[in-house]
């Protein structure tokens, strides 16, 4: 079971009693978090934290104490409100959170290669990231600006709207059905279609010649019904 209710920033004597165990070679917590790459949740999942809620707003430690488990890994001076790692301890939990982290990006790696695969399956296709790609995805974004498109990404700029103010407003959708754990893909909004040209195979979206002053209107907060 977590200890202590309250370990707050301020307590009395705490920053001496602090930098006292870390002259002994302890690491403050919040140091092992913040420095060492070891997050709270993670020290949580192993069995040595456990949150406490509601967190007070002055909580040095966002409201996570050591478990009975965690008192092996962590010296705590309830006194003067300090939680260290206990030096011969650092090491370890580093190296464990390493392992861990390798672990999530090869699971995460294989869940983006078959969101890739999903997705240009629906019609997508993804630019590839080698420079002569994107030369020709720049050359083919000054061939449509030639012809009088303005790309998105400019219109945006100069109107100051963000992405996030195009979806609400209708004028982008994200491709349906969306899984929230996969990149977002856009399309363009049935109310826009009229105003913005989608180029799937360069993965550009424009504003049609003469249709800027009417893409604007459709942006505004009026039409947004939110």
């Amino acid at each position: 079971m977590a200890k202590w209710e309250r370990i707050l920033k301020l307590a009395h004597g705490r920053p001496t009693r602090r930098l006292e165990l870390i002259h002994q070679g302890h690491v403050d917590l919040y140091d092992l978090v913040t420095i060492y790459g070891v997050a709270y949740p993670r020290l949580a999942s192993w069995g040595l934290l456990a949150k406490l809620e509601p967190v007070h707003f002055l909580d040095a430690y966002e409201g996570y104490r050591p478990t009975a488990a965690g008192e092996a890994y962590f010296l705590h001076d309830e006194p003067h409100h300090v939680i260290v790692c206990r030096k011969n301890k650092v090491q370890e939990l580093q190296d464990r959170a390493m392992d861990a982290l390798k672990v999530d990006c090869e699971a995460a790696m294989v869940s983006f290669v078959a969101d890739l695969k999903a997705d240009q399956e629906r019609g997508w296709k993804y630019a590839s990231t080698d420079e002569a790609t994107h030369q020709q995805r720049d050359r083919a974004q000054a061939r449509y600006v030639a012809r009088g498109y303005m790309p998105l990404k400019r219109f945006q700029d100069k109107h100051d709207l963000s992405h996030d103010e195009l979806h609400v407003a209708g004028v982008l959708r994200y491709l349906q059905p969306r899984d929230p754990n996969t990149v977002p893909h856009t399309v363009v909004g049935a109310k826009a279609k009229d105003c913005l040209l989608l180029s799937t195979k360069w993965q550009l979206i424009l504003v049609k010649p003469g249709q800027e002053e009417e893409l604007l209107r459709r942006c505004a907060i009026a039409e947004r019904g939110c």
